[in-house]
């Protein structure tokens, strides 16, 4: 049970530490979110390789020591890539706490990346197998060619800076102790002049298909800054668009039309806030384009045909999402899943909300601040997130 937040300031030029309080946690969370700049289509594949190797040789660690480390928690080490931050995790015992921090340290500072992992990853990466819903979320074909690892180091010089990482650290900690020694480790990494922005606007290119049967069919709304005030009601009619059985998606385009056999509404991050995205799967032999401009439609009279019963079953799923692990989130800040109720993702999302929004992350005030929406609130905020939504589908192959 996590029973506080601290938020601690280190060096003037380093982020907030938050640590995340949990005395019945049984390991420790150190969780390191990167803030991305805007990268071109070619600095993001930098990125995916700088990810996958960055932790394969750290200057003063050995990959089998850390390894270890995590392994007498149960856990491991993990480096994740989204379109907004770059999220280094790591789960060790409360004993291994400074030496986790250290490492990570190390990681964001003084990764060596050795020329055959570099080679490794580019063998293996476009190969790997991606499920249908990651191809959905995620739908940018892999191109390494042309990629060398004096443009991975470069990258990871421009991105890994004393500005752009937020630290947090959960479970049975003292108060402090994590904010000391981040500060003591990090003294002499000082802010220097700020890199140049890349001018390349030009969008990484996406499949084109899906093998299989089935389509993936796509409505996307407009951009919500990380701070804007509507988010509760934003977050609210996501839920209640797209969360769990009850949801109008599910309601319509499964029960109603039979056009899905997997639909959700998420929040997907992007470099500048978040995207709501209606996107179901789909076997339907109607062509997708027009199968997009139906499920619109079909949403839009569902919404309007909302009543209170509605208003109270999406406030009591996002009660049960956002404090009671309920696993029908839509906060997708994951490559291919939701953020949980377990002590990583929470002390990662206390980190991200800070890095995204400039706010604490509060689950219990978000969820009061729900509870004073009203049903036309709800249903107007519902019918702007659709009236300017976007289709966008993958065809399937067969």
């Amino acid at each position: 049970m996590i029973l506080a937040a601290a938020l601690l300031f280190a060096t003037p030029d380093l982020p907030p530490v938050t640590e995340v309080v949990d005395s019945r946690a049984s390991f420790v969370s150190v969780q390191a979110v990167v803030k991305l700049p805007h990268l071109s289509a070619y600095e993001r594949e930098e990125a995916q390789l700088m990810a996958e190797t960055m932790t394969d040789q750290v200057e003063g660690y050995s990959r089998v020591e850390m390894r270890n480390l995590a392994g007498r928690a149960g856990d491991s080490v993990r480096v994740m890539l989204m379109p907004d931050e770059l999220r280094i995790q790591m789960g060790v015992l409360p004993v291994d706490m400074k030496s986790a921090i250290g490492y990570i340290d190390q990681v964001l500072r003084n990764a060596e990346f050795p020329e055959d992992s570099i080679k490794k990853a580019i063998g293996e990466i476009p190969y790997r197998r991606k499920s249908l819903w990651s191809w959905a979320l995620q739908p940018a074909k892999v191109d390494f060619r042309g990629v060398h690892r004096a443009d991975i180091v470069d990258l990871y010089h421009k991105i890994c800076r004393p500005e752009n990482v937020w630290l947090a650290v959960g479970g049975s900690v003292k108060p402090g102790e994590a904010d000391q020694y981040w500060t003591d480790k990090n003294a002499d990494w000082k802010v220097g002049r700020p890199p140049t922005p890349s001018l390349d606007r030009t969008p990484a290119a996406e499949i084109t298909s899906l093998p299989g049967r089935e389509a993936t069919v796509e409505l996307r709304g407009k951009e919500i800054v990380g701070n804007d005030p509507s988010m509760p009601t934003q977050l609210l009619a996501i839920i209640a668009l797209g969360s769990g059985k009850g949801s109008a998606m599910f309601q319509v385009l499964r029960e109603a039309q039979g056009w899905s056999y997997r639909q959700e509404a998420v929040l997907w991050p992007t470099e500048a806030g978040f995207v709501p995205r209606l996107i179901m799967a789909s076997g339907d032999k109607t062509p997708p384009a027009e199968l997009a401009k139906s499920m619109k439609q079909q949403l839009i009279d569902a919404v309007n045909a909302w009543t209170d019963a509605d208003l109270n079953r999406a406030r009591g799923m996002a009660e049960g999402i956002l404090t009671r692990g309920l696993e029908m989130s839509p906060l997708y800040f994951n490559p291919g899943w939701p953020i949980e109720t377990n002590l990583h993702d929470q002390t990662f999302l206390h980190a991200y909300w800070r890095m995204k929004t400039g706010l604490d992350w509060d689950a219990k005030k978000l969820v009061g601040e729900m509870t004073l929406i009203g049903l036309a609130e709800l249903k107007e905020t519902a019918l702007g997130i659709l009236s300017v939504s976007i289709p966008h589908v993958i065809p399937a192959q067969g």
